[in-house]
Parts: C-alpha cells; structure tokens; sequence
C-alpha cells in the first residue's frame, strides 16, 4: 500500500475483506457492522488476510490521513493467493451546511450521516451555525442525511469527481 504523491508505504491502514452484502448487525453506537475479516498493514505498506473463505468480496481500505479506498468486486477461491496493489489518496474535504426549509436558519446539533453504498463513511453533528467538516472523502457518488432533535430530516445523492477540490453541500431539511 503506496502513497499516491510519495510512492511511500503507507503503514497502520485497516484493511478489510468484505462480502458484498452481508449485514452482521447494527453496534452499541447505532453503526451498521457488516461482516468481514480484518488486518492491518505492517511498516512496509504490506498485509496478508489468511484463511479467506470462497465467494464474492472486495477490500475496503481505511487510514485516518487518506479517503477510503475500495476495490471492484471479485471472486476468492479458499487457499486462493492474490497480490493487490492499493495507491491511498488524500481525498477531497467536505463542508456540509444544514439549514431549516422554513425560514432559512442554521440547523445547529443536527447528526449528519454520510454513505456510500454499500460502506457507511462517517457520522458527525453540525457546530453552532449549523455547518459540519468530513475530511478525506474518495471519489465517487454518496448519500448525505441530516436529521435534528425535533425530528426534521432530508437527505439527498452528490457526486465527488476524481481530483475534486474541497467542496460544500447545501442540505435543507423539513419537518
């Protein structure tokens, strides 16, 4: 696992292989767990995940200073090898800014919820003026959901291009 800028190791990644699907149940914090057998990369940028069994899976790639990385989908035969060569991006950052559809105001404390399908990204709460900041976001299209303590929700699909500056979604939401 490389650095797309450096050509570094990247070490400390969590590495996931994941089957397409397959929900294990919701955490203690409200997050959806899907099931998957996990790793970390070594100093080297390097990992192994032993044992996997057969099926569909793809890998899905977390570090804390890259966006998440996500292979296309393919097949494992058990006691299958493959090597995956994975490039870590920096990602683009986003601004989220919830308003009221009422009368225009900042939505302070609304719990914002960012997907893409079929990994959930991120949970945040907006500050005081109703805004709230999710860094390193991959290309690629998303879900956004924002809902407040009296109930008002909306959500709505944006799409972050490859190589995409930091941006800001506008987001209203309604009783």
């Amino acid at each position: 696992m490389t650095d797309s800028d450096t050509g570094l190791a990247v070490p400390n990644s969590r590495v996931r292989l994941k089957r397409w699907g397959e929900l294990v149940g919701v955490g203690n914090n409200g997050d959806i767990v899907w099931k998957s057998d996990t790793v970390e990369t070594g100093p080297d940028g390097e990992f192994a995940i032993d044992h996997a069994p057969d099926g569909t899976r793809y890998l899905y790639v977390q570090h804390a200073d890259y966006a998440p990385f996500r292979t296309d989908i393919f097949s494992v035969a058990e006691g299958e090898t493959r090597g995956v060569a994975v490039t870590m991006n920096v990602g683009t950052n986003v601004r989220i800014s919830v308003r009221r559809k009422v009368d225009g105001g900042p939505c302070p404390h609304a719990q914002v919820m960012l997907d893409q399908v079929p990994d959930f990204i991120a949970r945040t709460e907006t500050d005081a003026h109703g805004v709230a900041h999710l860094a390193h976001c991959a290309p690629g299209g998303y879900f956004i959901g924002a809902w407040a303590q009296d109930g008002a929700e909306n959500g709505k699909w944006f799409e972050i291009a490859e190589g995409a500056p930091d941006c800001t979604v506008e987001l209203q939401i309604r009783p």
